[in-house]
């Protein structure tokens, strides 16, 4: 673990958050998408970048919206997956 990882999840234990989690897999109709948390908080992304502004909270995804928040992202910054089998497990 990074000692930025570890920072962060010293602040989420005194603010009295939940640790957040190394992934979280979304179950989808054209195959599951396991996505990398703990991947993207060791790349220093900002939480904002996904989570909005204020409280960090769980977000809800549905088609449109991860397209828009995760494929576009990974556009604009050139790096991770963006075709469809490289997230999709049965695509």
């Amino acid at each position: 673990m990074t000692a930025f990882a570890a920072s962060i999840l010293l602040a989420l234990a005194a603010s009295g958050m939940p640790e957040a989690p190394k992934s979280v897999k979304y179950t989808l109709e054209k195959g599951d998408v396991t996505f990398d948390h703990a991947g993207h908080v060791a790349r220093r992304e900002p939480c904002r970048s996904c989570h909005g502004d204020g409280a960090v909270r769980k977000i809800g995804l549905d088609q449109k919206s991860a397209h828009l928040l995760c494929v576009g992202c990974h556009l604009q910054k050139r790096v991770g997956p963006k075709a469809c089998t490289q997230c999709h497990d049965d695509a």
